[in-house]
């Protein structure tokens, strides 16, 4: 496996990525039609979709065999998104996405933030993240997240 920055060729199959992952491991976090409005933001074919993808000074991507298996987009010390291929996860791909991503933050800031889906929060504690307040939702879309903070 291979961490590497991501390059605009990886735009389109790492929203795929996002969308597929989000289905499976986090449907249950809002309804079925926040679920679909939050797949819906990455649909890369809309312009202000791209520009969202895109906005984050800092994207990864876990490459095996030629396939993109992970996903990170953050700016810097906000966490956005850590997303795996199930067939990938629990065997390390986001720890080094992660640790790529911290690596990076330390030189410029002394915290981590994340809004973690509720799917996701046990491997941010394992991380050293600790919850910040009680659950939470998008203002604009009716999906839940427990925000987080790490000090490095």
């Amino acid at each position: 496996m291979k961490i590497r920055k991501m390059q605009q060729k990886d735009y389109e199959k790492s929203a795929k990525l996002i969308k597929k992952v989000y289905l499976i491991n986090n449907k249950h976090e809002g309804t079925k039609k926040a679920t679909q409005m939050y797949v819906d933001r990455f649909d890369l074919t809309k312009k202000r979709n791209l520009a969202m993808f895109i906005r984050p000074t800092f994207k990864l991507v876990a490459e095996e065999n030629g396939q993109i298996i992970g996903v990170l987009r953050g700016h810097g010390n906000k966490l956005g998104s850590l997303f795996v291929d199930p067939k990938h996860q629990r065997k390390g791909v986001a720890t080094k996405l992660y640790k790529t991503f911290e690596k990076n933050a330390r030189k410029y800031n002394t915290s981590i933030y994340i809004k973690s889906s509720l799917f996701a929060i046990p491997f941010y504690k394992r991380l050293g993240f600790k919850k910040t307040t009680g659950i939470r939702s998008w203002k604009n879309l009716p999906v839940k997240f427990q925000p987080m903070k790490k000090l490095l």
